[in-house]
């Protein structure tokens, strides 16, 4: 699975969601 994570400060990137909540 990969998340879409969006920051003001860097935009959004993609991370593998490795089982951490």
């Amino acid at each position: 699975n990969l998340l879409l994570i969006c920051s003001k400060e860097t935009g959004c990137m993609v991370y593998e969601k490795l089982g951490e909540q």
